[in-house]
């Protein structure tokens, strides 16, 4: 009962026709399941092509108008018609393409920016992908299977992005539209930060990984600046790093894959025939046994979920007394007694330690070179089967383990300098700038992984995402409820702007959060208990005593 018709639900009409004309209500009514009024005899016109805000204060039913105009919800009494046409017997398939919603809280899928900003482009396979011959035939199997449980044979695989639909003709011109969106919603430099953040495959990005070699080269440069060298520490494969840990320092190179965690080192089998090839292996035992007295000495006494576990501790509450024993019984009976166990767990301790961040003393000029004989070592008799395990630092490489900032960067942040990540990261992005490499970072940002429910983002990242998702999509009515609430003031003013700039000539309908932005719109309607109290340009309601009037002096 009051459910949609399923032709009207998944029919796909051979035109896609455009939501154009004005929208009508009247005396449309909305009641929830007790049967309370939320919306009661509201009556209003629109005119094709206009901008109108609907303003009122919490209850008014201006929400839920929102929702009536984006065929969200239905009305439960009255007429509510586009172009004569009654909106509640639209197709899906047109008003899900035509009409554009964003509501205070945008939903972000657990997949790219993207394939978040391009879901409305999205609505069946329109470019089938290349197979081989083997997976063709897959794909036949695949696709005999679902019809035979009744499952969509849609593929997963096909391009679904109606370029046409967005005004575009390719890929490439998406890309620039993108640009251009995310620019619009102000979220633009939030992707180009998410750019610096990921990483590409060299292989697949040749001329890209040889550019970001060229900042790379550009900022070592300006390293020559007095005030900005002793901000970064370079890779040098001859020097140790006194911001990286020993075990950075021993590997001297990023991991790939779990073979040479970082957490793990010192249970590696090869790290430690390294160790006791360099004549490392007694040394580091002491170091552990020094950090480990350390810890326990400054920690002992902390409760549980103290700051300074986090911050400083490389051993946690619940470990402290395993390690007093440990030391008890280092003092009694010497290294020899300890097991493989316990020797592990001494061994793990100093290859987390940085000189720069951590000054306890241990990292001396005598164990530097040590490690430094270590590393050399290490790269060169490393088995054919870990190869690939490790990429190691090479000024004249790209790393592809590595972020593009990273790349760029090629050294550690020096630990201890105020403001000190914020003048190289403007002193990145003036490289950046200089070798026109802004719209190539924001490429990679788009291929970001959100996270579920687009947890690795920001509640106002994700609302501008959702905002820049409706926009792309160029629909014929734009409909956003409370869609800027989340965001600042100025950055509020300035994306309305935009978007009522862009769509000028096409209508927009706005339900404003704060009643003192109507005065940009070509329309007003102003709700109070579920009716439309008063409708007119901001000229005709803004005298004193008006309803829209209150509202404002309310704010």
């Amino acid at each position: 009962m009051g459910m949609m018709v399923a032709d009207q639900q998944i029919g796909e009409p051979d035109t896609i026709m455009p939501v154009v004309g004005n929208f009508s209500a009247s005396g449309i009514r909305l009641e929830d399941e007790t049967g309370q009024a939320l919306i009661e005899s509201a009556s209003f016109e629109t005119t094709e092509g206009k901008h109108v805000a609907i303003v009122g204060a919490g209850g008014s039913g201006k929400d839920q108008l929102g929702l009536l105009l984006s065929r969200l919800i239905v009305s439960t009494g009255g007429t509510l018609t586009i172009d004569g046409a009654p909106l509640d017997k639209l197709p899906e398939a047109i008003t899900g393409r035509r009409l554009g919603y964003v509501g205070p809280t945008a939903y972000i899928f657990s997949t790219t920016v993207k394939d978040n900003l391009t879901y409305g482009l999205k609505h069946r396979p329109l470019a089938p992908p290349e197979y081989s011959a083997d997976e063709k035939s897959a794909r036949n199997k695949h696709e005999a299977e679902s019809k035979l449980s009744g499952n969509s044979t849609d593929d997963a695989a096909a391009d679904w992005i109606d370029y046409a639909a967005a005004g575009l003709d390719n890929a490439d011109a998406l890309t620039q539209r993108a640009l251009d969106v995310l620019e619009m919603v102000g979220l633009k430099e939030d992707i180009y930060a998410l750019g610096l953040r990921g990483a590409i495959v060299p292989e697949d990005k040749p001329q890209l990984a040889a550019r970001i070699l060229e900042a790379r080269a550009a900022f070592r440069k300006k390293l020559a600046d007095p005030e900005l060298s002793p901000l970064v520490e370079v890779f040098d494969k001859e020097k140790y790093n006194d911001n990286a840990t020993v075990g950075e320092n021993l590997l001297f190179g990023r991991p790939v894959g779990d073979a040479f965690d970082f957490e793990k080192l010192a249970e590696h089998p090869y790290v430690l025939e390294v160790l006791e090839i360099a004549g490392l292996t007694n040394v580091m035992l002491d170091a552990g046994r020094q950090v480990a007295s350390t810890m326990v000495e400054l920690f002992a006494d902390l409760p549980p979920g103290h700051e300074f576990f986090e911050r400083y501790a490389f051993i946690s509450h619940e470990d402290l007394p395993v390690y007093q024993a440990l030391l008890a019984r280092l003092g009694r009976e010497g290294v020899d007694a300890l097991r493989d166990d316990e020797r592990t767990m001494l061994l793990s301790l100093p290859f987390r330690l940085s000189p720069a961040r951590h000054r306890l003393d241990v990292v001396d000029a005598s164990f530097k070179a040590q490690i430094l004989a270590a590393r050399k070592i290490f790269a060169d008799n490393l088995p054919e089967n870990l190869r690939d395990a490790v990429e190691q630092f090479e000024q004249d490489s790209y790393t592809a383990s590595a972020s593009l900032q990273d790349n760029i960067l090629f050294g550690k942040l020096a630990y201890g300098h105020a403001r000190g990540t914020e003048q190289v990261g403007a002193a990145i992005a003036d490289v950046v700038t200089m070798l026109e490499l802004r719209d190539d970072i924001i490429a990679v940002g788009l291929d970001f992984q959100v996270g579920v429910g687009g947890g690795r983002l920001s509640s106002v990242q994700r609302q501008k995402l959702g905002l820049a998702r409706a926009v792309i999509k160029l629909p014929d009515v734009l409909i956003l409820n409370e869609a800027t609430a989340v965001i600042d003031g100025a950055s509020q003013g300035r994306i309305l702007d935009n978007l009522l700039g862009e769509f000028e000539g096409r209508s927009v309908i706005w339900v404003l959060h704060r009643a003192a932005l109507a005065e940009r719109f070509d329309k007003i309607l102003v709700m109070l208990a579920g009716r439309v109290v008063e409708q007119g340009d901001y000229a005709e309601l803004g005298n004193e005593g008006s309803a829209l009037m209150d509202l404002i002096r309310a704010e």
